[in-house]
Formats: C-alpha cells, structure tokens, sequence
C-alpha cells in the first residue's frame, strides 16, 4: 500500500467510494457460496442421500469458481463491468433457481456447482478489479475489505439459513437467496455505472506478462493446495462437524457463523501480517495455527471447543488466502504477479474440489470427522514444513525495493 502523502490523504485522488460500495455489496450476496455448511444437512434429507454426493456439490462449486476466475480476464473486459455484474446475477440466479425447483442431485451438481460457482468466480474477479480502482491510492486497503467482506455474506447467509430453516423448507430459503442475489447484482451493475469494454485480444496481451520461474510457483502452489485444503474443508462441513459430536442442536447453526467471522478478521489481518512481518512470516504464522485447530477439531469431543476451533480455523485460512495474492506480488513484482497469481490460485479451486468431498467420503466410511481433519492438520503441518525449509524462495527479485523481513 502506497504510504500517505499530503497529496494522497483523503479524499483520494480518482477515488469512488460509490464503485467500493457497489464492489462490497457483490462481494457480500456471492459470498453466500461459502454458506454451503448451513444447507448440507437439509439437501441430505431433501435428496435421501450420502454425505459424500451432497458435498460434491460444494467441490464442485470451488472447481468452477477457479475457472470462472480464470476466463473472467477476457470476459470481463469484453463485456465491461456493468454487462458483467448483470450476468452474474441472472446466471447465477437461474442455477440456483433451478436447485429450488430440481429433484436429483444433478440439478444440484449443475445448478450449485457448476453454474453458481462459475459466475462466483467471475464476480469475484469483477469486485476485487473494481475495489482496486476505486480507492487507486489504497488499492490493497480496498482489496482486503471487499475480501473480508466476502467472508461476512458467508456468515450473513448462514444465521439467515438458519433462521429460515426453523420453519420453512431448503427450497424456499434457496428462492430467496436467488432473488436477493439477481437484487444485489442490479444494485451494483448500476453502482459500476458504464465502461468501455476491451477486446479480448487486447486482454489477453496485457495480462501475458513476464515469464516467471516456474519452480517459484510450484512451491506456493504445493504451499496453498495443503494449506486451503483443511480450511476449505472446515467450510463445508462446518454444520456437520459440530453436530456429529452430539448435544449440539442449538450449538451447530453457530458453526458456520463463528467460522465466517473468523476468516473476516484473518482476511483483514493477512495484509497486516505481511506488513509487519515480512511475506515467509506471514505465511508461516496462518498455516501454523491452521495446523493447530484442525488438530482441535479432530480430536475434540466437546461441541463448545469445536466452535472455537471451527473459528480458529476460519482466522488462519482467511489470513492465509489474504497473504498469498500479497506475497506473490512481492516476490514476482508488479509484471509478473497477474499471471503468477493465476497459476497459484488454481491450487486453491484443487484443494477445494478434494478437501470437502474428501471429507464426506470419510465420513461415510468413518462415521465422524476425525480421520478426515487429521489428515488436514497433516496436510497443514506439511505446508508449514515447507515454508520453514526454503527461505531463499521469498527473496524479491529486486533486493533494493523488496521491503524489511523479506525473507
């Protein structure tokens, strides 16, 4: 983040806090993906079906929301912004109308997984390219918000789940939130106000950038896949989790909440982390403590301190998918970081398609969540691993700009 100038103090130059308001509100309606906890217990029910084929429809969702990242660098500027934001709520609005109306499970693969998560991801790449030009004097203060409050329509979504859920049917909450979605989306395509858009040839070569070294990348892509696949799957089965322990039907509607929350304050806190502590630091801290409460989570027989965990959990992964975008642009620089981050993020959609249906294979086999939250601890403990062994890896490519703690 820029240091503040008397040219830069506020209000910022080009600064438009309408666009961050509009960038916040898609950020929050699209972060009820992640609420997906809350709904898997009532769809196991609806669909008389195994653990397992209902959390394929949240791994499914991740796989698609990282594709959609991926092609949003030519569909967003080929449609423009406000095109953009409007297709998403439409699209996004029919697949999940189509879960509220379907009766199979591949309605719900099709319209939660592939069509829901797709346009996810589309609409996440939407927000965070707007929140960055509308504070362009603070851009990673405007990231780090519109980012934590993605995790607060998660827990947003999931206390209203619950709410509905007491005396309506799964379907009818999934209505609403179809609604509310195509809403927020109208609100703040009109928020985005009119852009030109760009061919898609031209997007493409501006986003190509410099070759960066392809072992570099690996090793965060290795370091993300095992430390996202233990919070992803903390997500997902958030509901579950607590409840398998028994004596926690007024406990387990918190789970997804306390979780939600807990990645907010981590989302919020990655960018100061590696502020203050360098980039490798502040990777190690978050992946440490998620090792720490999947360890918890595991092994606890008490619903209480699977709450804590379950928030631990959500503050380690949050600071954990903060930190990463900031320290890949540290490392590779400004030119190399759109495409190093590309390649890395697909890690986070390969940890989200084997983390939750992972843990719901087990579960079906194991009948509880230990075996499958201590092999995620081990996964974390195995990135952290990682990351205490290749310091070198965190040096900036230009040693006179890179910033104190570097490595």
């Amino acid at each position: 983040m820029a240091p503040k100038t008397p040219a830069t103090m506020d209000p910022e130059p080009g600064a438009r806090p309408h666009v961050l308001a509009a960038a916040m509100l898609l950020s929050v309606v699209f972060g009820s993906l992640h609420a997906f906890s809350a709904l898997m217990l009532p769809l196991q029910s609806q669909y008389q079906s195994d653990r397992a084929s209902i959390s394929f429809a949240y791994a499914l969702a991740i796989l698609c929301l990282t594709g959609g990242v991926f092609v949003s660098r030519w569909v967003v500027p080929g449609l423009g912004a406000r095109a953009a934001a409007a297709l998403c709520g439409v699209l996004g609005a029919a697949g999940l109308m189509g879960v509220a109306r379907g009766s199979s499970l591949a309605v719900l693969w099709v319209g939660y997984g592939l069509v829901f998560g797709g346009v996810s991801g589309v609409a996440y790449s939407l927000f965070l390219d707007r929140a960055a030009k509308a504070l362009p004097a603070s851009p990673g203060f405007a990231i780090g918000l519109v980012t934590a409050v993605y995790g607060a329509g998660a827990a947003i979504c999931a206390q209203w789940a619950a709410w509905m859920l007491k005396d309506g049917s799964v379907s009818a909450l999934v209505q609403w939130l179809a609604i509310a979605l195509l809403a927020a989306c109208a609100v703040a395509a009109a928020g985005f106000g009119s852009d030109t858009p760009t061919a898609a040839h031209q997007s493409l070569h501006a986003g190509s950038g410099p070759k960066t070294p392809a072992f570099g990348i690996g090793f965060f892509w290795v370091v993300y896949f095992l430390g996202a696949t233990g919070g992803l799957m903390a997500i997902a089965h958030a509901v579950p989790i607590v409840d398998a322990l028994g004596r926690a039907d007024d406990l387990a509607p918190l789970a997804p909440t306390l979780n939600a929350l807990g990645n907010v304050l981590g989302c919020l806190g990655g960018g100061l982390l590696v502020d203050r502590m360098g980039p490798r630091r502040s990777l190690l801290v978050p992946v440490a403590f998620l090792a720490m409460s999947l360890c918890t989570l595991a092994f606890t027989v008490n619903p209480v301190v699977a709450l804590a965990g379950l928030c631990a959990c959500g503050m380690a992964y949050g600071a954990l998918i903060s930190a990463i975008p900031l320290v890949l642009r540290l490392r590779f620089g400004v030119a190399g970081f759109n495409k190093a981050f590309g390649l890395v993020f697909t890690a986070w959609g390969s940890a989200g398609l084997l983390g939750p249906f992972a843990a719901g294979v087990l579960y079906d086999q194991t009948g509880d969540y230990r075996l499958g939250l201590a092999l995620a601890a081990g996964s974390a403990a195995a990135a952290l691993g990682l990351l205490w062994m290749a310091p070198d890896l965190f040096r900036s490519p230009n040693p006179e700009t890179a910033p104190p703690g570097s490595a």
